[in-house]
């Protein structure tokens, strides 16, 4: 596989159940040619494990402002939802696919933060990502 960062090609076409040393390496040589940071924020996770992602942030959607004015006894639970949220580095609207759906789960994806790349840099490697910080490679 070669991405965009990458001018060499990976040689492994999956990852481990933990993570593909070698694809991870191919992306930080091609960030840090950009003279930016990687940092892992997520590789192989269970199916519970994207369940309880997929139901934090199917909450967090629910639990809106609206929703609290009229119902101000849920105040608690979005409390508890925030807590969660930033405990596992989720945002407002972030994209979670459901259990059974991500490929994470079969160890075919990891999740890296970038760090000091311009908009433009992160416009011309990563034109569909829909995270601003986050980069998702299969």
């Amino acid at each position: 596989m070669t991405t965009p960062l990458c001018t060499s090609t990976c040689t492994m076409t999956l990852l481990t159940p933990l993570i593909n040393p070698e694809k991870l390496k191919c992306v930080q040589d091609g960030v840090a040619a950009l003279k930016a940071t990687t940092y892992l924020t997520s590789a192989w996770r269970p199916r519970k494990y994207q369940r309880h992602l997929n139901e934090i942030i199917n909450a967090d959607k629910v639990l809106t402002e609206d929703l609290l004015q009229s119902w101000p006894g849920c105040k608690k639970l979005r409390e508890e939802v925030t807590k969660e949220m930033n405990k596992h580095g989720l945002k407002s609207g972030q994209a979670v696919a459901l259990p059974g759906m991500s490929r994470h789960e079969s160890g075919q994806a990891f999740d890296i933060m970038i760090n000091g790349i311009t908009d433009e840099q992160r416009a011309t490697y990563f034109p569909s990502n829909r995270q601003e910080n986050v980069v998702k490679l299969l």
